[in-house]
């Protein structure tokens, strides 16, 4: 009797259409899930793994360890959504750090990035990455000074290297 109810068109149709449905149901949350990401509400969006993957955003760069770093944070479901940011500070250590600030450049060049003299000065070097997509990588890299509204009295001295995408 048990192998008749399984073997009725009733018992299989019902079966695929609960199978249907979860892997629907499994679909649709993936797919909210990913929405929310990209939208900041939680997780890393894809701008700011790209940001993270950067040869610019290394542990070591120029021979020189990254100390603290600081990025753009989840603002949470329906919040407002803010730029993604990357900020990596790297230690000169006896060097001194415009030397070091001038290499990062260099790097950044060599890896593809064009200098912006429009809005660069002598404290902080603009410099700009057009992936094959259209999106603009942006980075600013300077020495940090006392005073400057990114870094704590004991990072100064350090060289500041922040990257950010343009719209």
């Amino acid at each position: 009797m048990d192998n008749d109810v399984r073997e009725s068109p009733t018992w299989r149709r019902n079966l695929v259409i609960v199978c249907v449905s979860l892997i629907i149901v499994a679909l649709a949350g993936l797919a909210v899930w990913e929405h929310g990401r990209n939208q900041q509400w939680w997780g890393e969006t894809d701008l700011l793994k790209a940001l993270k993957a950067s040869p610019l955003a290394d542990e070591q760069l120029v021979g020189h360890q990254h100390i603290p770093t600081e990025q753009s944070e989840p603002v949470g479901f329906m919040g407002l959504r803010k730029a993604d940011f990357y900020d990596i500070w790297y230690d000169p250590g006896t060097e001194d750090p415009v030397r070091v600030r001038d290499q990062i450049i260099a790097l950044a060049q060599r890896d593809g990035f064009s200098p912006d003299p429009a809005t660069s000065t002598d404290h902080y070097i603009n410099l700009s990455l057009t992936g094959s997509d259209g999106s603009v990588m942006r980075a600013s890299i300077r020495v940090a000074q006392a005073g400057d509204p990114l870094s704590s009295p004991d990072l100064v001295g350090s060289v500041l290297v922040q990257l950010y995408y343009s719209k």
